[in-house]
């Protein structure tokens, strides 16, 4: 699942920081475009943008069957 193809609008047109970003493109790569503030949540516990791209690309690289489950999973502190 690549997520460069998608095209997302940015509904307000204000400008989007890089944690929101990445957080709305995951989140409507997922099928779940109104669980964009989760997402948010999520990136930020995990460290930041770049830590959470890095384990989107392994969680769609290993073929799980919910990737947002997973995602989610993997965004917790005590695991």
């Amino acid at each position: 699942m690549d997520i460069s193809g998608y095209q997302i609008p940015n509904l307000n047109n204000a400008p989007l920081s890089e944690t929101a970003a990445l957080a709305r493109e995951i989140a409507c790569a997922f099928g779940e475009p109104h669980r964009v503030g989760m997402y948010v949540a999520a990136v930020r516990r995990m460290g930041g943008p770049a830590e959470a791209r890095r384990h989107y690309r392994e969680i769609c690289a290993d073929g799980a069957r919910d990737c947002a489950k997973v995602f989610m999973w993997r965004s917790r502190k005590n695991r």
